[in-house]
């Protein structure tokens, strides 16, 4: 359907032929980034500088995890290193994400504070209702996913989840990856030879300015 939300078990186009882009909108698309550390931020700020956030993007709300106290900060400075707007890369919001389990922790307390964030993400998705939900591997993105595809499938959610596979994974998913997987619109990653073995997954261009939705 022109417009609609894609179907979780699309079947990939071929690297080299890649689907047709979204039509045109006429109206931003509120979106929520789920942000991790390291690598991960670093790539998301690059998809990011391509994608042209601020216009198309937005209202854009950042979410993070309550030990990561580096990404927003390095959000800013990658964005400031490469000559990227300001209005496309500053945080409309910021919200915070219990981390799930702690370095250390027990398996038995673990359990209290899973289910604590996964009430948090519940109700932040529930609060912000993002059109578009877009993540590249950290853990903390995994309860907001899940979130995302049950309200979607009980009660007609309108977020659609596009999950970007790290740079670095060639030939193997993630943990992260293998656990979204199913559960995504889309499914991007960067490598045809990983793309060869996932039929849903999408070999494309990120980088290119291609609309996302």
């Amino acid at each position: 359907r022109k417009g609609g939300p894609v179907p979780a078990g699309r079947r990939a186009a071929a690297p080299t032929a890649p689907p047709p882009a979204p039509p045109r909108r006429t109206s931003p698309v509120s979106t929520m980034v789920v942000l991790g550390s390291g690598g991960h931020t670093a790539e998301m700020v690059r998809l990011l500088s391509s994608l042209a956030v601020g216009p198309r993007y937005a209202p854009l709300t950042y979410v993070v995890s309550a030990s990561d106290t580096t990404s927003l900060q390095f959000v800013a400075a990658l964005a400031a290193e490469k000559n990227a707007t300001t209005t496309a890369h500053r945080p409309h919001s910021v919200c915070v994400i219990p981390r799930a389990r702690e370095v250390g922790q027990s398996y038995l307390t673990s359990v209290v504070t899973t289910l604590h964030a996964a009430a948090v993400s519940c109700g932040i998705l529930v609060r912000r209702r993002p059109q578009l939900l877009l993540c590249n591997g950290p853990g903390t993105c995994v309860p907001l996913v899940v979130w995302a595809f049950v309200c979607r499938v009980v009660c007609g959610g309108r977020t659609q989840v596009v999950y970007v596979e790290s740079f670095c994974r060639v030939r193997s998913l993630s943990l992260t990856g293998k656990i979204v997987y199913p559960l995504v619109d889309r499914f991007v990653v960067h490598w045809p030879e990983l793309a060869a073995d996932l039929p849903m997954a999408e070999c494309l261009p990120t980088e290119a300015g291609r609309p996302l939705i």
